[in-house]
């Protein structure tokens, strides 16, 4: 998707499904207001293509406060979910940080920023927020021409 401009202005008649635009159809549909963001180092950035696409829709964006947290949830991505490594410890580390996202920043939603992250984290671990899956919340949409 950092390339979809690209993409749009080169092949203006294709059809493109940019999936920080049905991430965000989801979250209004869930009236959702204030959304924590997870994902790599690069993607949890107010200039990243996604974070980007959902604030032009108006969605109000945040990130894990801390800057050592940012980097132990990237470090957990490239490290271990990228080599199908899925440990007890990650997964509590990543509840711990959308729980204190959704408490400390007021959050009422999370997005999983990132393909493997659902591969560790499911919304029966953190059932007191809404967590946005944005590989299905992708795959899912359906487009009529």
């Amino acid at each position: 998707h950092i390339i979809a401009p690209l993409i749009e202005q080169h092949y203006p008649s294709l059809t493109f499904i940019h999936i920080g635009d049905t991430t965000a159809n989801e979250i209004k549909k869930q009236k959702l207001n204030k959304i924590g963001f997870l994902g790599t180092i690069f993607s949890m950035t107010m200039d990243s293509c996604v974070v980007q696409r959902l604030r032009q829709h108006g969605i109000d964006i945040v990130f894990p406060s801390s800057a050592t947290r940012r980097q132990q949830l990237h470090d957990i991505i490239i490290s271990e979910l990228s080599h199908n490594i899925f440990t007890e410890k990650s997964k509590l580390f990543y509840v711990e940080t959308i729980l204190l996202m959704k408490n400390e920043q007021h959050c009422d939603g999370i997005v999983l920023g990132c393909t493997e992250i659902p591969s560790l984290i499911k919304q029966s671990d953190v059932p007191q927020i809404p967590v946005l899956d944005t590989t299905t919340i992708h795959v899912c949409t359906t487009v009529y021409i």
